[in-house]
């Protein structure tokens, strides 16, 4: 059950901030094409909404914990570009139904479960370091908001989990940056390399850095395969702990 939560609750940041590559424009400050829709088994539904303006959702994700994304390219040249994009998550359904005793139970049904709704903005940078290679950073802010202060203790100690959920307690805030290269390997293969820190300042065990590589195969222009590892080193109220998953999926795209 552990191991699902940590699928279902990361899906967003795994796949969404993490797969970047030059045949796609998710994670990078590009966004897709007009009515261009894509997809994957882990990865946002993602719309083409303008030139400039996307729209996303996490499918596997939005029953359990609603959520919505826009992304809105501000400038771009032949080489670069530069984006802004806001993300809004309302985690409470989820909590809630992993508020209980038993199978299932991850935080004690003792402690209430407030309203919540958090808005991740981030700014994002892409630019062609070679023909074949894109470099992009981002730094994000993510704030949140409550009817009521939500318990210390409902803190989910799990990696890719305890840090993202942070924004929730301690102040209310979180910061996150990173950076990552993407290149072609030959015209169907390409790899993406990337690093990333979530920084909570208010919080005692505070920091997650993250790791990962993704080797991508393009069977088609509609359909791709991406297989790799995510490496976590973090710092949890236990102690510091290092972690490595496994990452694979497969995306479908259409026009």
């Amino acid at each position: 059950m552990k191991i699902f939560f940590i699928l279902i609750i990361s899906t967003n940041l795994i796949f969404s901030q993490n797969e970047k590559n030059i045949f796609e424009t998710n994670g990078t400050a590009f966004t897709l094409a007009p009515k261009e829709i894509e997809v994957g088994i882990f990865q946002p539904l993602r719309y083409g909404f303008s030139e400039t303006e996307e729209f996303s959702t996490h499918p596997i994700l939005f029953f359990l914990m609603p959520n919505v994304e826009y992304k809105h390219l501000w400038m771009k040249t032949e080489t670069s570009a530069f984006s802004i994009k806001h993300s809004l998550y309302y985690p409470t359904p989820l909590l809630k139904t992993i508020s209980k005793k038993g199978i299932g139970g991850i935080i004690s049904p003792e402690f209430e479960i407030p309203q919540m709704i958090s808005i991740w903005n981030s700014f994002i940078y892409s630019f062609e370091l070679s023909e074949n290679k894109l470099i992009t950073t981002y730094a994000s802010l993510a704030l949140s908001f409550s009817n009521k202060t939500i318990d210390e203790r409902t803190t989910i100690d799990l990696p890719l989990v305890y840090h993202r959920m942070l924004v929730y307690y301690y102040n209310n805030y979180l910061l996150s940056f990173g950076t990552s290269l993407d290149g072609e390997i030959s015209e169907k293969l390409n790899y993406s390399i990337d690093a990333d820190l979530f920084f909570a300042p208010s919080a005692e065990n505070n920091y997650s850095i993250e790791q990962s590589v993704l080797i991508g195969y393009q069977f088609s222009n509609k359909l791709k395969a991406s297989v790799g590892y995510k490496f976590i080193f973090a710092d949890y109220p236990f102690g510091k702990q290092k972690n490595i998953f496994p990452l694979i999926d497969l995306s479908w795209s259409f026009k």
